[in-house]
């Protein structure tokens, strides 16, 4: 058998399994301070601090299993939801979420933390006092949805030098 004829399937399969598929996410600036955004919802921070060990990886972030946003290495995102129990984890076969009761008016911080694990990525989403939170989200990157981004303006289109 020709090794040329499957190296390129190995290629595709192996980028495929290890690169997944996240919500195409875009840095729209730093840390200006934990805010209420949504009237009569509760505003909820989801933050990852900055490490070397597994920085290529990105986590999708689900709330009662809606993608909210994903977070790479040093970032944070921002997200408003209704009032009432939901749960917060990531988009991985392995680790854990946390069920949260969020109240509106109310702000909260939900800090991901990365698992070893050797056969995929892992990782865990539990909640984070808001001190903590202040001090470990500073430094970090805030990141959107590159659609949302696009429709707030936050990005602009690229001009053609043709």
């Amino acid at each position: 058998m020709n090794l040329r004829k499957l190296a390129v399937p190995i290629v595709i399969a192996s980028a495929t399994i290890l690169g997944g598929c996240t919500v195409p996410m875009v840095k729209v600036g730093g840390y200006e301070g934990l805010t209420r955004v949504g009237e009569g919802k509760a505003t909820v921070y989801v933050y990852r601090e900055q490490s070397f060990v597994g920085a290529a990886n990105t986590y999708d972030v689900l709330i009662d299993e809606i993608n909210v946003g994903a977070l790479e290495d040093g970032s944070f995102i921002q997200t408003d939801v209704e009032a009432g129990a939901k749960v917060v984890r990531t988009d991985t076969g392995m680790g854990s979420g946390s069920e949260v009761t969020f109240e509106k008016g109310h702000i909260y911080c939900m800090k991901l933390t990365l698992n070893f694990n050797i056969l995929m990525k892992s990782a865990d989403i539990n909640p984070a006092s808001l001190d903590t939170c202040k001090a470990e989200i500073a430094p970090l990157n805030y990141v959107m949805k590159r659609d949302e981004a696009k429709a707030l303006g936050l990005i602009k289109k690229r001009q053609s030098i043709f």
